[in-house]
């Protein structure tokens, strides 16, 4: 990703060297890529990369290229009116692709939404019951629930660990779901 950078970077930069095959010394500024009478690149150079960018960002994913294409597309605009040398073109490039690399990751990092999972563990752990026959280790008990899962109040389940005892009448919370079974833990008071 970075690779493409500095390349794109380098050909800007030899595109500033005459060509060598011009052996005329009354050509002044013969170079590869087109250039303002200022020393700058015409806008439509700086265009071109931009959308140049834009099309390797749809082949790359990433969403880096992005804005180094949007950078570009400013510089373009910039370079009507203000940046006139190659010097100020390249820096503005640099600055703005940074400007719009780092605010587009503050604003994902503010707007990071909390994903939550569709599995019915997250959506069932921590309701509680009472046991209604004794649980002993992964031996199957029975629960009520006080809220029910999918309109059940009563419960096959086990305890946490193999060593688990609850009596019944004890109070319990749901920890987790092993296939349609309850795994519960005791509350203590």
């Amino acid at each position: 990703m970075y690779r493409l950078f500095v390349i794109i970077l380098g050909l800007i930069l030899i595109s500033q060297v005459p060509v060598l095959a011009e052996t005329s010394t009354n050509i002044t500024n013969n170079t590869i890529i087109p250039t303002s009478p200022s020393g700058g690149l015409e806008y439509w150079v700086w265009a071109s990369i931009g959308t140049l960018l834009f099309v390797i960002e749809i082949l790359a994913p990433g969403f880096i290229f992005f804005w180094f294409g949007l950078g570009a597309i400013f510089v373009s605009i910039l370079s009507l009116f203000l940046l006139k040398t190659l010097e100020s073109q390249i820096i503005g490039w640099i600055l703005l692709s940074a400007i719009f690399v780092a605010t587009f990751f503050y604003w994902k990092s503010k707007n990071k939404k909390e994903i939550k999972s569709e599995d019915p563990v997250f959506k069932y752990v921590g309701t509680k019951g009472d046991v209604i026959q004794e649980i002993r280790g992964k031996k199957i008990g029975k629960v009520r629930l006080d809220n029910p899962i999918n309109g059940i109040f009563e419960w096959n389940a086990i305890g946490e660990n193999d060593d688990t005892v609850i009596e019944v009448g004890e109070r319990v919370v749901v920890v987790g779901i092993d296939g349609i079974k309850l795994i519960v833990r005791k509350l203590y008071n």
